[in-house]
């Protein structure tokens, strides 16, 4: 068999400060059973060794090209590697990741069998000693934009995509990024790949969803603390404009804004939980509003559990009797005041109420059923509450700044 079998991909590494992770990053690149690569770091203005690093790994292998950029963020890096790519199909991978040797063929691979634009794999996703698998929804096959529409962003649990919008994890042809990623302006930190992701499924001709799973999305103590910026809701209306700009006809905008409804609350969540409070009075009303006074216990250290942490040491309404998580060490490494989860045995009467900080239902409902193995009254668990789940509930705070949202169209 040929393995490079549908010609040279380009390979975009945006780089900044990566020196600890940059070595195993590209030497994973590099060692690709898929060799007809090319290889594009863009170092986007590193202050650390990256930088040299590059330059070292592009003297050693003459697939590999570099840009320099003046720290102007990651889509800019992404788009600059994209105009220098000289390949039909494109792929990315983060500075800080790594991918298994064959990855790159067996996407590429998946892309020659179903001549699809846009291919999709699962991956890893590790903090510290613990990896789990991040899957797409969809079952293994290939789909038209208008089979994966229904529920190409919100597979109807919350909260669950139907395609991840990891752009890591895809293989796209140029041509069908080059018709979206010059459009991707104004959007950061939430938001940088479903920016691309979503326009490119809802362009395509055809997408091959494969149950690949070799790239490893690794979360280290640096990058493990959330950063959160002003005007979060104004952020999350850009990034959903986009996405509607890139719907052919009112059928596709109305299948899709009832997703994207969903998808603004769970960026929220994750973002800016206040904007769930009616009032001042209403504490954390996202999970159902607590007393004034009551002792709290924070269950998760990602970005949701981040989101309440913060929210408590402003408000000053209620006190953090605890913040637990499984992986707490490596969150104390980024300076979080994080405990084990087995400190909940050591002091059943130094809380009121335990907020399961997550995401997804599945995932909640593990967490519960382990709590109450543990002796926790169910009246002292909280999560959100179904008023913010519920698909029929509009994303209010977001909607009132965009009045015109009941006639958005392309």
């Amino acid at each position: 068999m040929n393995v490079n079998i549908i010609g040279r991909i380009s390979v975009i590494v945006p780089v900044y400060n990566a020196e600890k992770y940059l070595f195993r990053c590209i030497s994973s690149i590099i060692h690709q059973t898929y060799t007809d690569l090319e290889i594009i770091l863009v170092d986007d203005g590193s202050a650390d060794a990256s930088g040299k690093m590059c330059d070292s790994f592009f003297s050693d292998d003459p697939r590999i090209k570099i840009i320099r950029t003046h720290n102007n963020g990651l889509v800019n890096a992404r788009k600059s590697g994209l105009q220098l790519s000289g390949s039909d199909y494109i792929m990315w991978v983060d500075a800080d990741d790594w991918i298994e040797p064959d990855y790159v063929e067996r996407m590429a691979m998946a892309a020659y069998e179903s001549q699809a634009d846009m291919v999709a794999s699962d991956l890893y996703f590790e903090i510290g000693d613990e990896q789990k698998t991040v899957r797409n929804h969809f079952e293994k096959g290939v789909y038209t934009s208008a089979q994966l529409l229904p529920s190409v962003l919100y597979a109807g649990e919350f909260f669950e995509y139907g395609i991840q919008p990891h752009l890591v994890t895809k293989l796209i042809k140029r041509e069908l990024l080059a018709s979206v990623m010059p459009f991707v302006e104004g959007i950061i930190v939430a938001g940088e790949d479903a920016a691309v992701t979503y326009p490119c499924a809802l362009k395509a001709r055809c997408i091959c969803i494969t149950d690949i799973c070799s790239y490893h999305y690794v979360q280290h103590p640096g990058a493990m603390t959330k950063t959160y910026l002003e005007n979060e809701n104004m952020r999350i209306l850009t990034l959903v404009r986009h996405i509607l700009k890139f719907c052919k006809d009112s059928c596709v905008a109305d299948l899709l804004k009832p997703q994207l409804n969903q998808y603004m609350k769970y960026l929220l969540l994750l973002r800016n939980i206040r904007a769930f409070d009616h009032s001042q009075d209403e504490l954390l009303s996202a999970c159902g509003t607590l007393p004034v006074g009551c002792r709290i216990v924070i269950y998760g250290a990602g970005g949701m559990g981040q989101q309440i942490f913060w929210y408590l040491h402003k408000h000053k309404s209620c006190s953090l009797a605890l913040w637990v998580d499984q992986n707490y060490m490596y969150y104390q490494k980024a300076g979080l005041p994080v405990s084990s989860s087995e400190a909940l045995k050591d002091n059943p009467d130094m809380y009121d109420y335990i907020i399961i900080a997550n995401i997804n239902s599945k995932t909640v409902q593990a967490i519960i059923r382990y709590l109450k193995e543990q002796m926790v009254p169910e009246e002292k668990i909280r999560w959100f509450s179904e008023r913010i789940s519920d698909q029929n509930v509009l994303c209010s705070k977001i909607v009132k700044e965009c009045p015109d949202w009941d006639s958005l169209r392309p």
